[in-house]
């Protein structure tokens, strides 16, 4: 939350409905991100894993996803340090292994509450 304007400060709670991470472009190679989710027993989520490639010269690499849908309906509060997913790149040495992340989130405020 400290990325959002207002972050711990301004918003009560808030929830994730989609996630994409993207690769670092330098035109040529390409980079591998794997998205891991770990398992969260409490609600019965299992270990989850994807991976993409890219094409190199074309596309570089892309994961995105919806969470399921119980963790699309709960409310956290913004001081929360939950895992949602563990995201690793791998890339040849000459590239930066930097990632985009862009996350659709709905936000409730304080008097709301």
């Amino acid at each position: 939350m400290a990325g959002v304007p207002g972050g711990l400060t301004y918003w009560a709670s808030f929830r994730v409905e989609r996630i994409d991470f993207w690769s670092m472009w330098n035109g040529q190679a390409a980079n591998t991100i794997t998205v891991t989710i770990p398992t969260a027993s409490s609600w019965g989520q299992p270990a989850l894993e994807w991976s993409d490639s890219g094409v190199p010269g074309k596309r570089r690499a892309h994961v995105g996803f919806k969470l399921g849908l119980i963790q699309r309906t709960r409310f956290v509060g913004v001081a929360v340090t939950d895992t949602i997913c563990v995201v690793t790149v791998d890339g040849p040495a000459t590239t930066s292994n930097f990632v985009t992340v862009q996350a659709s989130i709905e936000l409730v405020s304080p008097l709301l509450v």
